[in-house]
């Protein structure tokens, strides 16, 4: 089993700026950083992104804040060619858990990786 451990500070985003999911009881533009871990473990060790495709359970003990540094700690379960598997746990400075994915499963695809390039074409419907 590998585990890897970031780090994650976001600036805060002005109420106005938050869209149509502004921050509540949970912050899901932290969550959506913190699942982009999976993506890098996936870009890391196969050369391939992937996106978040299935999720257990999702705990939240605390508010993840903006402008205050989580440590993620992703666990792999499982990994292969097209699928990784990982338990994530995320904690503040002093060791406080916010937050729990469990099973938290990503697929990974060489194919993606024309939506995350900088020089990347738009794709056309049907596309593929």
């Amino acid at each position: 089993m590998r585990t890897a451990r970031f780090e994650c500070l976001l600036q805060p985003i002005p109420p106005d700026r938050q869209g149509q999911f502004p921050l509540q009881t949970y912050n899901p533009f932290a969550y959506d950083a913190i699942v982009q871990s999976l993506l890098i473990w996936a870009q890391r060790y196969y050369q391939a992104p992937c996106l978040p495709s299935h999720l257990v359970r999702l705990e939240q003990f605390r508010a993840i804040p903006f402008g205050a540094l989580s440590l993620v700690e992703m666990k792999i379960i499982s990994h292969n060619q097209t699928s990784v598997v990982a338990d994530i746990i995320v904690t503040d400075t002093q060791g406080a858990v916010l937050a729990k994915f469990t099973g938290l499963q990503g697929t990974i695809s060489p194919a993606l990786k024309r939506f995350i390039r900088g020089d990347a074409a738009p794709v056309q419907a049907g596309e593929k």
